[in-house]
């Protein structure tokens, strides 16, 4: 297709040129078209969303646009392409078919009877491919955040540059593969955390749907309240750490608090909390949490929690949109593939 795409291209830029060639009275006040390309959402392990603006169309209608996209820079119409259209009207496009965890180059591109133009260029990388088997099919899109932790990068692989910042000894350290650099470890003696400052992005958690997967590894057989994701800090009632907190306590049990509710798992070793954090620590386990109000559910390693979400504190502390995002505050131990939803 693309072959046959690129003839029909020359075959018309051809045309349009020798009728150019009949009115040059006219020509002198056309242009190649000016347009912009969009930023980059939807991304997925293979596929995402784009588009274009026209800004001006030249004088001239536009006869063909689309996005061109490549694996390197300054992609054209000789690599990969979208056609969406004719006219002046803004366009969106959707990319599919492409590679996991590959960074692509895009552009709008449109033409017009003078020539072809093309928008300022964007990059992205696809996600690594989620695994079916840890994450419900209505979790695997809606992505506003994704930290793989690939190469020690903290960096948001989503596409939508949420990208973490570090000014702690918080390391690169092995996922659960085995791969070395893959995983993030943190120490809570040495004040380890990620963040993010002011994250907009999650404004509003308090009352829009929202779901967050995680692995992590406990470290050691200590526990406190661990933070292994959470908005702003500082523990309250009921179990929540800052705004809303996904968190370790009680003999190292995930426990999720947000707008006055907490919600727990449920396992518990009849022998004591000891033998509880024993269980629970130096060992991966996957987390999903869901939110709607206080509609609150917890999946650990697939199977949900049998607690309903519990309140009863004397204070009222209602969440609201204030406070950093942190990674692993107060935490002993790895966390990997930490993806945020709006869903």
């Amino acid at each position: 297709m693309k072959i046959d795409f690129i003839r029909v291209i020359s075959f018309l830029l051809l045309t349009t040129l020798l009728a150019n060639c009949t009115d040059n009275a006219n020509n002198s006040t056309q242009s190649i078209p000016v347009l912009t390309t969009d930023m980059i959402s939807n991304i997925s392990s293979n596929s995402c969303v784009t588009g274009g603006k026209i800004t001006s169309n030249g004088n001239s209608e536009i006869t063909i646009k689309g996005i061109v996209w490549g694996i390197n820079s300054n992609p054209t119409l000789t690599d990969f392409f979208t056609q969406d259209g004719v006219g002046n009207t803004n366009f969106t496009s959707s990319i599919t078919n492409l590679q996991q965890n590959t960074t692509y180059y895009v552009r709008a591109y449109a033409i017009n009877n003078i020539g072809i133009s093309y928008g300022q260029e964007e990059s992205f990388t696809t996600l690594q491919a989620l695994e079916p088997s840890c994450l419900p099919s209505n979790l695997q899109n809606g992505i506003l955040a994704f930290f793989p932790f690939t190469k020690g990068s903290i960096n948001d692989f989503s596409g939508n540059k949420y990208h973490l910042t570090n000014n702690t000894s918080a390391s690169a350290g092995i996922d659960r593969a085995g791969n070395t650099n893959c995983a993030f470890n943190f120490v809570k003696k040495n004040g380890d955390f990620l963040k993010y400052v002011n994250p907009t992005f999650i404004n509003d958690f308090q009352t829009l749907p929202f779901s967050i997967s995680l692995w992590y590894k406990p470290l050691a057989t200590n526990w406190g309240f661990e933070v292994l994701i959470g908005r702003d800090f500082g523990l309250h009632c009921p179990d929540t750490s800052g705004q809303w907190s996904i968190s370790l306590y009680d003999c190292r049990r995930p426990v999720f608090g947000i707008n006055q509710y907490s919600l727990w798992d449920d396992y518990f070793n009849g022998n004591g909390c000891d033998k509880t954090t024993e269980d629970l620590s130096n060992v991966w386990q996957h987390l999903i949490v869901t939110c709607v109000g206080t509609d609150l559910k917890l999946y650990k390693n697939g199977v949900l929690t049998t607690v309903k979400p519990g309140t009863g504190c004397g204070t009222n502390i209602p969440t609201v949109n204030a406070g950093d995002l942190f990674l692993g505050k107060d935490y002993t131990g790895l966390l990997d593939d930490v993806i945020i939803y709006n869903r």
